[in-house]
């Protein structure tokens, strides 16, 4: 349980992290690109939605009501998986890759603990 617990806070601080990046240089977020004024406004719908979603996870899986814990990593892992979903539509790999990865570890834990 602890590994579980341990691997999606730091998926979800990652996510955090990205997005305060997103908040305060959008352009860190777009690779080899020069921002127009639409991709600036993504980073910062990124940021201003990964941000919470990521300080939410954390305390829900640092609380450890699994319920909670289930539902803050089902929404995580839907919301990565759009990411990764718009990461494979713009070709941006590393968006789409790391997206996915994230998405697969927050819903297969969250199946995980409901299977206990």
């Amino acid at each position: 349980m602890l590994i579980v617990v341990a691997v999606n806070i730091a998926a979800a601080v990652a996510s955090t992290g990205f997005g305060v990046v997103g908040l305060v240089r959008p352009s860190a977020l777009i690779a080899g690109e020069q921002p127009t004024p639409g991709m600036s406004l993504y980073a910062y719908f990124y940021g201003v939605r990964a941000i919470p979603l990521g300080v939410m996870t954390v305390v829900a899986l640092a609380v450890g009501d699994q319920r909670v814990s289930v539902a803050a990593l089902i929404v995580s892992g839907v919301v990565q998986a759009a990411d990764s979903a718009l990461g494979v539509r713009r070709r941006v790999a590393g968006m789409a890759l790391s997206a996915g990865i994230l998405a697969i570890v927050h819903l297969l834990s969250a199946a995980w603990l409901l299977g206990r």
